[in-house]
This record gives structure tokens, sequence and C-alpha cells, in this order.
């Protein structure tokens, strides 16, 4: 959903009446949920609270999308982009799910050296 954020400078645009909350919801709603001192949730993959804003962050996806449709070669990209994230989402779910991935000792180099383990 990162390239979704990038949406909200095209939501004016397409949906003006969802730039305002948009603009005041998401910033408060990470702020609220990341100044928790338990930052690793329980231990889940990703970061399941921010799940309650996907539904909002659909509207400057859409809106992105909607605007690079007008341009082809970034139609292309930006799908790629999505593409890309959605099979990286999936790989990482598997990992996970086998232990490949921890949810809270894992460092950027445990990371990238079982990157392509499955």
């Amino acid at each position: 959903m990162g390239v979704a954020l990038l949406g909200t400078l095209q939501v004016r645009r397409y949906v003006a009446a969802a730039w305002l909350p948009l603009l005041v919801l998401v910033p408060t709603v990470l702020y609220v949920t990341f100044c928790w001192w338990q930052w690793w949730y329980g231990g889940s993959f990703s970061c399941r609270p921010a799940i309650s804003l996907y539904p909002l962050l659909a509207i400057p996806l859409a809106s992105l999308l909607t605007w690079a449709g007008l341009r082809r070669w970034l139609a292309i990209g930006l799908r790629g982009v999505v593409v890309v994230g959605i099979g990286l989402n999936m790989l990482q779910t598997w990992q996970y799910h086998l232990g490949i991935l921890h949810w809270d000792n894992n460092t950027a180099g445990e990371y990238f050296r079982r990157f392509f383990e499955v």
C-alpha cells in the first residue's frame, strides 16, 4: 500500500471529497499505531493494525492508476510495480509461514541472506 500513498497527490483531482479525510486520517492513524511501545503486535506478519486503512487507501491507489492510465509507459510501469509487490508479499507470507522470516529477530543481513529461500 506504499504505492497507494503516492496516489494522495492525485486524489484531489479525481475524488476531491476524499482528499482532506485522507490527509488527516492516514497520518493520524499511522502515528497513533506506531507510537505503541509493542510495535511487533503479537508476532504477526506485516503491519496488521494498518489493515484498517486499506479500504481508505484504495481511493488514492485508484486515483494513481487512473492518472497513470493516461500515460501508457507510466501505466505499464506502475502496474508492474504493483504486480511485483503482490508477488513479494506472497513470497514473504510463505516464508513467514515456513519460519524463514522471523517476526521479531530478523536482521537486514539475515533477511537478504535468506531472501530467495523457500
